[in-house]
């Protein structure tokens, strides 16, 4: 897949992650394929390899992920309102 997005970046630097899409007829994440793209046309601007999305992207992206929990956390919440005064 990587050799028919480098050819289409060739002959149009400017090709839209839209035409790409439509040219190489890809079903998959158009996430997945934009930062495929991106690593690509960084590639090419550098001339340095780039990680692939897959080995900077977790397995399943639209995971969310949650932050830490404030149960049962009020004596920590309430530390610094007693030292602020």
């Amino acid at each position: 897949m990587d050799s028919a997005i480098r050819e289409l970046i060739a002959d149009d630097p400017d090709i839209a992650i839209a035409g790409i899409t439509r040219r190489i007829q890809w079903t998959k994440s158009r996430t997945t394929l934009a930062r495929r793209v991106t690593s690509i046309r960084e590639e090419r601007s550098t001339g340095e390899p780039h990680d692939s999305p897959t080995d900077t992207v977790s397995a399943a992206p639209s995971v969310p992920v949650y932050g830490p929990s404030f149960v049962d956390r009020r004596t920590e919440l309430l530390e610094p309102a007693e030292t602020a005064g």
